[in-house]
C-alpha cells in the first residue's frame, strides 16, 4: 500500500526533492504519520531481504525422490533458475537511483510482491 501512496505522491512546495521521501507529502498523510510509514516501508524492506538470503539457504525436496537436498550450491542454483528474479527486482532502490520527474513510479514495481506477501502469510 505504501509503494502505490508513493507512487502517486505530489509535492506541496512544488518544487520535485527525488532523495527524501519526507520531503514530499502523500495527500492523505501528515509529517508523524509519514514518518512512521516510512519506518515501516524500512521494516518491510528489511523483511524482504531477509526472506531473500534465507532462500539460498533452504532445503528442498527433489520430486523423484523426495529426498531432502541441504546442498548449498545446490539450493542457491534452484533459487536462481526459479524465483529469485522476482524477489530480487523489487529490492533494487531504483527511486533512490533513478531521478527524474517519475521516478516515483518506480514504486509500483514493488507490486510485484503482492503475489509473495500472501504466500508468506498463507492468505487464501
Amino acid at each position: 500500500m505504501y509503494a502505490f501512496f508513493a507512487a502517486f505522491r505530489y509535492d506541496v512546495e512544488g518544487e520535485h526533492n527525488y532523495t527524501q521521501h519526507l520531503d514530499t507529502k502523500l495527500f492523505i498523510f501528515s509529517d508523524e504519520e509519514l514518518e512512521m510509514l516510512n519506518w515501516i516501508y524500512l521494516g518491510i524492506e528489511a523483511t524482504y531481504l531477509l526472506d531473500f538470503i534465507t532462500l539460498f539457504l533452504m532445503e528442498y525436496q527433489t520430486q523423484e525422490s523426495h529426498v531432502p537436498v541441504r546442498d548449498i550450491a545446490k539450493t542457491a542454483k534452484r533459487y536462481f533458475q526459479t524465483q529469485m528474479m522476482s524477489d530480487l527486482v523489487p529490492l533494487i532502490p531504483f527511486t533512490e537511483m533513478l531521478h527524474f520527474k517519475y521516478s516515483r513510479l518506480f514504486f509500483l514495481v514493488k507490486c510485484i510482491r503482492i503475489n509473495k506477501s500472501f504466500r508468506l502469510l498463507n492468505a487464501q
